[in-house]
């Protein structure tokens, strides 16, 4: 069991800013689809799939008094299946629900000016925070380190 995780307090690993050209020019991304050679990588991929399924207790923070509109129930969405979370209350659901509010982060970006050498100049500022802010109460501890995995991961 442990200590609770608290989704803001893991860190996106931070990734290379790109200049406008460098992701205009920038080149496709191919995807290898891999499907299991042997029989331990089909054992390996089945033991993560269970390990998703384990139930885990959640409490996604209640939205800010300030935020128009709030929304009470986050639905994260997990291959077509939604899974409701009140906000405030401690939920049990299977971890890939977890996981699916762990990926959901939204980035912000801000200009700076700088006058260090001598004309102005202008930097993009950026800052990633959880879209909903959340703390699993209950969890194995391969399913916290999952958590936390999936909580470091860059935007």
């Amino acid at each position: 069991m442990g200590r609770n995780i608290h989704s803001g307090d893991v860190r996106p690993q931070q990734t290379d800013e790109l200049t406008l050209s460098e992701i205009r020019d920038g080149e496709a991304v191919h995807i290898d689809v891999m499907s299991p050679r042997t029989a331990e990588e089909f054992r390996r991929l089945i033991e993560e799939e269970n390990l998703t399924e384990e139930i885990v207790e959640v409490v996604v923070q209640k939205a800010p008094s300030s935020e128009k509109n709030p929304l009470t129930v986050v639905t994260p969405n997990v291959n077509g299946v939604n899974q409701p979370i009140v906000r405030g209350y401690p939920t049990k659901v299977k971890l890939k629900y977890v996981l699916a509010l762990a990926q959901s982060k939204e980035m912000s970006m801000t200009q700076e000016e700088d006058r260090s050498g001598g004309e102005t100049m202008f930097r993009s500022v950026f800052n990633t925070v959880q879209s909903w802010p959340f703390e699993v109460r209950r969890c194995s501890e391969k399913a916290r380190a999952l958590i936390e995995h999936t909580l470091a991961q860059p935007l």
